[in-house]
């Protein structure tokens, strides 16, 4: 029985990799990077089999070369829909359609972005919403980074290897995690802006120029570059009704749950139970 996994995050890997196991023929289909979120983690320090931590990077290498040396294929493509036709499922990618006798959805979450209202067009591109895609041309920048929680804080502190980072927060109180916020405290060249209101990102003299309001007043922070960390919402592709109804489709990890976790060891364990079930209901059909 043919399985296509959408998404090769720790849930969608999980999956591919005991699916694979258990003798299916396995495809994975990933959008951008093997990993998922994992790519944007500065270090994981409560994923077991590593006391010392283990950076995002690197773990998302360890998770690339298991899943390349069980030789799965993956393929690097966006779904754009999935559909139920003729008793198969039915993946439509941007340069191609696959179809496959189950589907896992594993496809996580997209960042929140800020209304393009108060991003004047010559900015836009010096603002991102992930930190694999700055952080290694960075070197003595001047960088923003917009949020309070987990995320904001953990950009920070990788940043801050290379450039002096701000974090700019709506609020008074961090909503990170404790052990995030001591980590920034302790670090020189971090700032902390409380209650602060964006309200404008111009580009001017080579600069971004964040016009913002605090205490009922405006103040403007120079930077080279905006990271932008204000939450994620779920990243469903279009998925036909049909589609939805049949016992052939699964939906793990992130976006299969309403609680705001994100946590590796969680979307790995979807991933295995996905694949346990997808075998105890398949097993005498392969």
């Amino acid at each position: 029985m043919k399985v296509i996994i959408i998404g090769a995050g720790p849930a969608g890997s999980t999956a591919a990799i005991q699916l694979w196991r258990f003798g299916f023929d396995v495809e994975l289909i990933e959008r951008n990077r093997i990993g998922g979120l994992l790519q944007n983690a500065n270090l994981i320090e409560n994923y077991l089999g590593f006391p010392e931590g283990i950076s995002g990077e690197m773990f998302c290498e360890l998770i690339k070369e298991q899943i390349y040396k069980f030789g799965i294929n993956v393929f690097f493509d966006e779904v754009m829909k999935i559909e139920f036709i003729d008793n198969k499922i039915i993946v439509n990618l941007t340069k191609d359609i696959k179809k496959c006798d189950i589907c896992i959805v594993a496809t996580g979450t997209k960042p929140i972005q800020l209304s393009k209202e108060i991003i004047e067009e010559e900015a836009r591109k010096y603002v991102f919403y992930e930190i694999s895609n700055i952080k290694h041309y960075t070197n003595n920048c001047k960088v923003a980074v917009l949020g309070s929680g987990d995320a904001a804080f953990d950009y920070a502190i990788s940043l801050s290897m290379k450039n002096t980072v701000s974090i700019i927060m709506r609020g008074d109180t961090p909503k990170a995690i404790r052990t995030l916020v001591d980590s920034c405290n302790k670090i020189n060249n971090i700032s902390l802006e409380k209650n602060i209101q964006l309200i404008k990102i111009i580009r001017i003299n080579d600069k971004l120029l964040l016009n913002c309001i605090k205490d009922r007043e405006l103040v403007n922070f120079e930077v080279d570059y905006l990271i932008v960390a204000i939450g994620r919402e779920k990243n469903l592709p279009e998925i036909s009704e049909k589609a939805l109804k049949t016992d052939r489709l699964f939906l793990i990890g992130d976006v299969a749950t309403e609680k705001n976790i994100r946590q590796a060891s969680i979307a790995a364990g979807h991933g295995m139970e996905a694949a346990i079930n997808v075998y105890l209901k398949n097993w005498n059909k392969l």
